[in-house]
């Protein structure tokens, strides 16, 4: 790769992490895949949690606006009505169990990743101890 090449990169790379700070992209990303579809099947564990994130958003978003819904009314001393407020309480509750099951299936994603790269590295030295094995045993023949 040309140096000047690595420069643009380099800057458009920039230019991207500073327009993520700026807007919250996260919808554009949920549309996208929403277009393109949710496949899963192709992926490795730690991009399957992501997706599940992405999957989320509508629900996570919708939680996020009920408690700013909820934050506005008490910084204003506006009291909803008693059935306002009961729907406002039950949306925002099961917005909070959204969450609580996401990050539920994350911990649970976590643990199979880490099982598994556990098992992996205990197969690879259980593989290396036998070729010792195999290759002391030929030595003493």
């Amino acid at each position: 790769m040309k140096n000047s090449d690595q420069s643009n990169e380099s800057y458009i790379s920039g230019l991207l992490a500073e327009l993520v700070k700026t807007y919250d992209l996260r919808s554009t990303v949920f549309a996208t895949f929403y277009r393109v579809g949710f496949d899963l099947h192709e992926l490795g564990n730690s991009e399957k949690q992501t997706m599940e994130l992405i999957t989320l958003y509508p629900f996570l978003k919708n939680g996020e606006i009920w408690r700013d819904i909820q934050e506005e009314l008490d910084d204003t001393n506006v009291k909803p009505t008693e059935d306002d407020e009961h729907w406002l309480k039950t949306c925002i509750e099961e917005s909070s169990e959204q969450i609580a099951q996401a990050v539920y299936n994350q911990t649970k994603q976590k643990g199979e990743m880490r099982n598994k790269a556990t098992e992996e590295i205990e197969n690879y030295f259980a593989a290396i101890r036998l070729k010792t094995q195999i290759k002391g045993l030929s030595q003493n023949n």
